[in-house]
């Protein structure tokens, strides 16, 4: 999983379109958190070691994220939302 150029051109996109006081109300969403997890690393372990602009999106968003396991149970999705 890596931060791709299309998803930049988003950020950028939300930026242009709400200002970048944005970033002050966003949660970053990370999908195939089973990809991270099956790689023996913890998310905030996968942050730390990203590349400089997914590491920033990530402080602009305040270090607001949710990982979400695409592969999960519904039981353990809920737990989630909780």
């Amino acid at each position: 999983a890596r931060f791709t150029e299309e998803e930049q051109k988003t950020i950028d996109y939300i930026n242009e379109m709400f200002g970048s006081d944005a970033r002050k109300y966003c949660i970053l969403v990370i999908t195939r958190e089973e990809d991270i997890l099956n790689d023996d690393k913890t998310v905030d372990e996968y942050i730390q070691e990203a590349d400089t602009p997914l590491k920033s999106l990530v402080a602009q968003c305040q270090n607001r994220y949710l990982a979400i396991n695409n592969r999960s149970e519904q039981s353990e999705r809920d737990e989630k939302t909780r």
